[in-house]
């Protein structure tokens, strides 16, 4: 593998030279932090002022949200089109989705609609610290990220501006209200997104889900039912799992090898900059296939990630 990585850096045009690079990193810091004082001055002012418009109560964060989820995948779209980088969308029918829809595009509003009847949490492989992105610029929706996040330079605070729910995982506390942030996102009609694999790997296999996130839609009970058998017993709620699996498919306007998205993942402990200066000077196509829902109901915590993982998996052999 060490060979086919080395070819693929020589094969990159990124490999020009130090200049390029660093001029790519500068140039992609300026759009963030040109970014992050867009954001937050939208975002700021409509929690003040859509607040006191929509009555306070319930039904304001609600809005609030709806309306901050929608603001940040125009964002995210105008980021990717900014770095060159496409979207096209493949699959899921279920959920209305525009097939073929290329973020970036004229058309506003997000390329691919979720089911509105129910809670949705998105589901998907993690591959590269700008993965939210790419699903921001397909889905309104909001994030669950690491509480590592929110002490980044530039990324804390959009991700804070934007409602980014963190997820402590050493706290079981600071989990538990986790869990009970992503409900009541989920239950104000914006979706929310989570990467189970719970770091980034090199997109040639899925790591194992964590399962802290579907606890959101399942909540299962320890009652007397459940202690004289020693199992938790799922409590039936009306939410769905939407299966997402997305990759590199070009390069530079050529089709990507598997040794070229290797080298493209951030991986291994990687320093975020030094990916960023290899990533952003390239134009880049992403595919993001997007499976049927899985129906929460009547699963267990462990198994209804267990089925996600399935449902990724099998998207990810089907690209």
């Amino acid at each position: 593998m060490s060979n086919e990585a080395g070819e693929a850096r020589e094969a990159l045009p990124g490999g020009r030279g130090v200049l390029l690079r660093t001029v790519a990193g500068a140039a992609f810091y300026a759009l963030m932090v040109g970014y992050a004082a867009w954001a937050l001055l939208r975002w700021g002012a409509f929690g003040r002022f859509g607040s006191a418009a929509a009555g306070g109560g319930a039904v304001s964060a609600a809005r609030r949200w709806q309306a901050v989820s929608s603001i940040q995948g125009r964002g995210a779209r105008r980021m990717l089109k900014l770095l060159r980088w496409e979207v096209v969308v493949r699959g899921g029918e279920a959920g209305g989705t525009a097939q073929g829809a290329v973020a970036g595009s004229p058309a506003p509003g997000a390329v691919a609609n979720v089911p509105t009847h129910a809670s949705v949490l998105i589901v998907a492989n993690h591959i590269g610290a700008l993965d939210p992105w790419i699903l921001a610029a397909v889905f309104d929706c909001s994030f669950v990220g690491k509480s590592e996040i929110a002490r980044w330079p530039v990324v804390g605070l959009v991700g804070r501006a934007a409602g980014l729910i963190l997820a402590h995982r050493q706290k079981k506390m600071k989990t538990t209200r986790m869990v009970d942030e992503v409900r009541t996102r989920m239950e104000q009609g914006v979706p929310v997104a989570i990467f189970p694999e719970g770091t980034t790997s090199d997109g040639r296999a899925l790591l194992p889900f964590k399962t802290g996130g579907f606890a959101a839609l399942v909540e299962e009970d320890s009652g007397a039912n459940g202690r004289a058998s020693g199992a938790s017993v799922p409590v039936a709620r009306s939410g769905l799992v939407l299966p997402v699996q997305f990759r590199i498919t070009h390069i530079d306007g050529r089709p990507a090898s598997d040794a070229e998205r290797t080298h493209l993942a951030w991986h291994g402990g990687e320093e975020l900059w030094p990916w960023l200066w290899r990533v952003t000077p390239h134009s880049l196509r992403w595919q993001v296939a997007i499976g049927a829902p899985i129906p929460a109901r009547g699963h267990t915590r462990k198994s209804l990630g267990a089925a996600a993982q399935e449902a990724v998996e099998a998207l990810r052999g089907a690209n």
